[in-house]
């Protein structure tokens, strides 16, 4: 009977030092932003796209800076447009954050955003 007690008793032990080494898991929700080249975009002369291109890539940094902007990148196909990773309060954050791009406003590129969850930790730069 003590040597039962006794296996019992490490066993209980193990099991909580254990759960004790266990990392924590906690999922955070992001905005998944696609942007999508919008084939009904105005023609312009290629100056105009260079500026609005620069005012793209600027507010791309702007929002970096500020802790909104956790990863970005162009698609590497014929279809184009890109991602954008959120971390934002709420949806209408991410929206308002889509709808001040130069590239939006001047219909180079549309969007669709989805809320996004991840576990924490999964951007280093956090």
């Amino acid at each position: 009977m003590k040597i039962v007690l006794s296996i019992a008793v490490i066993f209980l032990i193990c099991v909580n030092l254990s759960a004790q080494n266990e990392p924590e898991f906690k999922m955070v929700q992001y905005y998944f932003v696609e942007l999508i080249r919008n084939n009904d975009r105005p023609e312009l002369d290629s100056a105009s796209v260079m500026e609005i291109q620069k005012g793209h890539m600027d507010n791309m940094k702007v929002m970096a800076e500020a802790g909104k902007l956790l990863c970005a990148g162009p698609f590497g196909d014929e279809h184009g447009g890109g991602i954008w990773i959120l971390r934002t309060e709420t949806y209408e954050e991410a929206q308002n954050l889509c709808e001040s791009d130069p590239a939006v406003i001047n219909k180079r590129l549309l969007y669709k955003i989805r809320p996004w969850w991840t576990s924490e930790g999964t951007f280093t730069s956090e």
